[in-house]
């Protein structure tokens, strides 16, 4: 499965035609009037900013991988240190959470309790085993 990482999203975003911005002190007077996001994350950057951290990110969010969000970089130019952020919302784990919940009531709980055999459990677990893969092949195609 693919994930995304604050460094991904920019690049995926700028791959997309999207602006890439990077504010810093020498120049949020005339940057920050034109930054458009809102909610949480738009607050951290402005706060960032403000601090006089130094801040990349892109315009708009992306959707990449069964994920939509925002990456950024807050950048603090005095120690090197950085913190590299994403914020967004994503789908296909649950459906992985779900698939092993349903697996274990399913062979483990009545192989736990005797009402199975070893032999039966080890059968179901090599078929149970089988299924997982090829569902997860199936989730890193999607």
């Amino acid at each position: 499965m693919q994930g995304v990482s604050a460094v991904k999203a920019i690049a995926i975003a700028q791959s997309q035609g999207q602006k890439i911005y990077t504010i810093n002190p020498s120049n949020r007077d005339t940057a920050l009037p034109k930054l458009s996001l809102g909610g949480d994350v738009g607050a951290e950057i402005r706060n960032a900013i403000e601090a006089g951290k130094e801040v990349t990110f892109h315009e708009n969010q992306i959707n990449a991988y069964g994920w939509h969000g925002l990456g950024y970089v807050i950048t603090d130019s005095d120690t090197g240190a950085g913190a590299y952020l994403i914020n967004g919302t994503g789908n296909g784990a649950v459906l992985l959470f779900f698939a092993i919940i349903f697996f274990m009531m399913l062979f483990f709980i009545p192989a736990i309790i005797g009402v199975v055999t070893t032999a039966v459990l080890i059968s179901t677990i090599t078929i149970n085993i089988a299924f997982l893969a090829a569902f997860l092949l199936m989730a890193c195609i999607i």
